[in-house]
């Protein structure tokens, strides 16, 4: 009696695990599943079924969208109360569980008999990864609480319990920074995308500290991860990572830990990714992507041929590069020559056919038809691989999958960023933001008050019968214009930060322009502040013999031609100012 109570609690999975050899190859070249003209902007929510049904979430429409055995046309749309769904896990039954923590603070279900919706978890953070393992336990990633937490369906109570993780991000073994995709095989062993530590950690069935199997502290570290956002297991436990950052999906195998998909450089190409967020196999083998920045779906075809053992081999050559070897000039790249050789290899039969390269340094990679010439490298070429992912040449700064501007020195940005939850009130945000809110509004207060005592003190003409009077009375107004900028700034970036829905271009013009204008404002008031100074000096030096008339007229020159100076030595930040867009600091 036992055991039949045990079987009846203990259900298979819904979604697909398909079985590889280790040749596995899937087509470099994907296809565009679904767009933004049906995704909306910025998906991220994945999940097909065993009998190939793919269920996503447009969230600016709030409908979860489904295709009925991988049918090229969508065939249903639910209509559902979210803000940003992160997340999706669909049971056997054909029930939706869907993040609606944004705003609303749950998991919620969709039950397929009924069309009703009910709630089956209550959260304080958004829930990047849902997962139900076969003794029907929901799993919730918290994002920006650094844990996962768990609740067993079965019980009639709402009670959730901490899976893993203290709640404090940190990247120690019992510790996890912001937490993404998550995967529980069925030995309830827990492996999550520990996006914040660019590591995939495992913890074992009940143990608290974890394991890192694939990034920088991992034992065998011979592949470096750039925020990873999702991890699934194959039917013989072997990794696909989405390795967000680097914008490529990573399979790992008995002995090696290789790339498979988006191993060029970021892009919207077919063969190129730009932040990719989820994954999802079908039951053919075939890969689906959510390729969040480029707005769509795409389906990479698994080439079954390439486990063809019969007609399997390899090909080892091996050699050195010297300086007597001949050079060529990358396009792009600081330095003018390169050193190469060409390998050229007859293909008489069209198969698939897997080119890498070991070294102990980087190596770049093209593969041409016919000729390789070295004073045009882009004459006859097919496909290009330059490891652009292990050393980029853009500079990005870094941060927990957020919106971040690049700037000159540490800004606001960069100093408040990593405090502020994303897609949260003001009230759930941490003390120090609170406090900074808190004290950012009494230095206004002061810095108004301040310059409008001084502005009214310096309205007698008796005080500015001199320059320094002239120069007080501008430094009243340059006071109140930095005060108020800063002000402007520091609503700006809490305002933008905490919002993922705003538009791209208004963080451009905040960007590009509010910071150089309070460096402009501040510099400026300094300069004046510099000025009352020198004048005070030069009077006590000249005594009797200080010529006011000549000072007043020499301060209105002064003031008119500082802020130019001023603007020519900080004119360069607005024109190299950068933006980049990168998932998930609400995200």
């Amino acid at each position: 009696m036992i055991l039949l109570v045990m079987i009846k609690k203990i259900s298979a999975s819904s979604f697909n695990q398909p079985k590889f050899c280790p040749t596995a190859v899937w087509n470099p070249f994907g296809i565009t599943f679904a767009n933004q003209t049906t995704l909306g902007n910025y998906p991220e929510a994945l999940f097909i079924n065993k009998n190939n049904t793919i269920y996503t979430v447009n969230w600016q429409k709030k409908e979860i969208l489904i295709w009925i055995n991988n049918s090229l046309n969508r065939n249903k749309t639910i209509s559902a109360n979210f803000i940003l769904s992160k997340s999706i896990f669909v049971t056997n039954n054909g029930d939706i569980y869907y993040d609606n923590s944004v705003k609303n603070g749950r998991i919620d279900k969709w039950i397929s008999n009924t069309d009703t919706f009910v709630n089956v978890m209550n959260v304080n953070s958004g829930c990047y990864g849902l997962f139900i393992d076969i003794n029907n336990t929901l799993y919730c990633s918290m994002f920006f609480n650094g844990k996962i937490v768990k609740r067993w369906l079965n019980d009639s109570e709402m009670i959730s319990t901490t899976a893993v993780g203290t709640g404090i991000g940190g990247s120690a073994s019992n510790e996890l920074d912001q937490p993404m995709g998550i995967f529980v095989d069925v030995n309830f062993d827990l492996y999550v995308a520990d996006c914040g530590n660019h590591r995939i950690q495992l913890f074992k069935f009940e143990e608290l500290n974890g394991t890192t199997i694939v990034g920088e502290e991992s034992s065998n570290n011979i592949i470096s991860l750039s925020y990873p956002s999702g991890v699934v297991l194959d039917a013989d436990k072997y990794l696909f990572i989405v390795d967000q950052f680097n914008h490529r999906i990573i399979r790992s195998g008995s002995n090696d830990i290789r790339c498979i998909i988006g191993c060029d450089e970021e892009g919207s190409q077919s063969h190129q990714l730009s932040s990719p967020v989820t994954l999802s196999f079908d039951s053919y083998g075939n890969i689906f992507i959510i390729d969040r920045s480029n707005h769509r779906i795409q389906k990479f075809d698994f080439l079954s041929n390439s486990c063809d053992n019969s007609s399997n081999g390899q090909l080892v050559y091996s050699s050195m590069l010297t300086r007597n070897h001949p050079t060529y000039s990358r396009t792009g790249c600081n330095l003018s020559n390169y050193y190469y050789e060409a390998i050229q290899v007859n293909v008489n039969e069209s198969r698939y056919y897997s080119l890498s390269s070991s070294s102990s340094i980087d190596t770049y990679g093209y593969i041409y038809t016919k000729n390789f010439y070295p004073f045009d490298p882009s004459i006859n070429l097919i496909l290009e691989n330059d490891n652009s992912f292990v050393n980029p040449d853009k500079c990005v700064i870094g941060g927990s999958c957020n919106v971040q501007t690049k700037g000159i020195g540490i800004t606001l940005d960069d100093i408040l960023r990593y405090e502020i939850q994303r897609n949260e009130t003001l009230k759930n945000q941490s003390l120090l933001v609170k406090m900074s809110v808190g004290l950012t509004i009494i230095m206004f207060l002061l810095g108004l008050i301040n310059s409008i005592f001084s502005l009214l003190t310096f309205q007698n003409a008796n005080l500015r019968k001199v320059g320094c009077g002239i120069y007080l009375l501008a430094s009243s107004i340059t006071s109140l214009l930095t005060i108020s900028m800063f002000t402007i700034n520091f609503w700006f970036v809490l305002l933008t930060q905490m919002n993922s829905l705003i538009n791209l271009s208004i963080h451009r013009v905040g960007c590009i322009s509010i910071e150089p204008l309070l460096k402009l404002f501040l510099y400026f008031d300094t300069w004046l502040n510099a000025c009352v100074a020198i004048e005070r000096a030069i009077h006590v030096y000249q005594g009797v013999h200080f010529n006011k008339e000549k000072s007043k007229r020499l301060a209105r020159w002064i003031i008119f031609i500082l802020p130019l100076c001023i603007t020519a030595t900080i004119i360069h930040e607005p024109l190299h100012r950068n933006i980049f867009e990168h998932r998930v600091k609400d995200d």
